[in-house]
This record gives C-alpha cells, sequence and structure tokens, in this order.
C-alpha cells in the first residue's frame, strides 16, 4: 500500500486541511498535475540522462 493513501486521508479529515481544500483545490490542483506530468514524460523518457 503507498503511504499516500494511508496519510491523505488522515490530513483530508483535519477540519483546516479540509478547508482549505475545499477552497482552494480547484485552483491547485490541475496546475500541479499538468506540471507533474510535464517533468513525468520526459524523465520517464530518458530525457535528462537520469
Amino acid at each position: 500500500m503507498s503511504p499516500y493513501a494511508v496519510v491523505c486521508p488522515f490530513f483530508a479529515t483535519r477540519p483546516v486541511v479540509a478547508n482549505a481544500l475545499s477552497r482552494w483545490s480547484y485552483m491547485l490542483l490541475p496546475p500541479l498535475v499538468l506540471i507533474a506530468i510535464g517533468l513525468l514524460i520526459p524523465i520517464e523518457g530518458g530525457a535528462f540522462g537520469l
């Protein structure tokens, strides 16, 4: 099991985090996902020699 699968539900149910997610997730998550995909493709393709 992924550590994120264990930790994320714990943090998402905290009132402060849940409030921030409900308020800002629509603005933060799409760019973060697109940046992650944009980095993952060249890294996995070996473009950087990693």
